[in-house]
């Protein structure tokens, strides 16, 4: 999440100059769109569990949240159309908003009140350095790694290969936390 509140202003960005269009991006509409879609989001998860909060729902919920959120990040990889992106963004802050309930309900399950925030300051400590390098190792122009995906990035300009790695490992993280989840977490 933190490298794409970093970085969607310039995939949109990207986007509107490679369509050639010159006017002046609508970042607050489009951010104001984001919030709406995590509520959304939130609000789903309401529903979803009205009846009945189980950890099942939850669990099933964190599973394929982070696939959705993978493919969002393809997404805007894949493209360039601002429509794309500005709708796989949504769909990303919409899982979000899904994901961060379901944490939360699995979180106070499995761990007690004494350890929570021990726990959280390990849990958080990986994602902070990862963000930190991720965030530091930003320049100008990076050049595109040969990576198989690379394939699907048509239309790059300088500064685009750089976001759109960063995109790629995010989701490659996102695919392999649901494959842990699906393994370790009950139903």
């Amino acid at each position: 999440m933190y490298l794409v509140v970093y970085f969607w202003s310039s995939a949109i960005i990207s986007a509107r100059q490679v369509a050639g269009i010159e006017q002046q991006t609508p970042f607050g509409l489009i951010f104001a769109n984001f919030m709406c879609a995590m509520t959304a989001g939130s609000l789903m998860y309401g529903d979803l569990t009205h009846h009945k909060n189980s950890g099942g729902t939850s669990s099933l919920i964190v599973q394929v949240v982070p696939l959705i959120a993978a493919l969002c990040l393809l997404i805007t990889v894949a493209t360039t159309n601002e429509w794309f992106r500005f709708w796989a963004f949504c769909i990303y802050e919409c899982a979000l908003g899904l994901y961060y309930p379901s944490m939360a309900f699995l979180k106070s399950r499995f761990v007690g009140d004494e350890q929570r925030g021990q726990m959280y300051v390990l849990m958080r400590l990986p994602l902070n350095i990862f963000v930190v390098f991720a965030l530091g190792r930003i320049t100008d122009g990076e050049p595109l790694h040969s990576l198989p995906f690379c394939a699907l990035c048509t239309n790059l300009k300088a500064g685009d290969s750089g976001r759109n790695n960063r995109f790629l490992a995010c989701a490659g993280f996102l695919v392999v936390s649901a494959m842990v989840v699906r393994k370790y977490v009950p139903r």
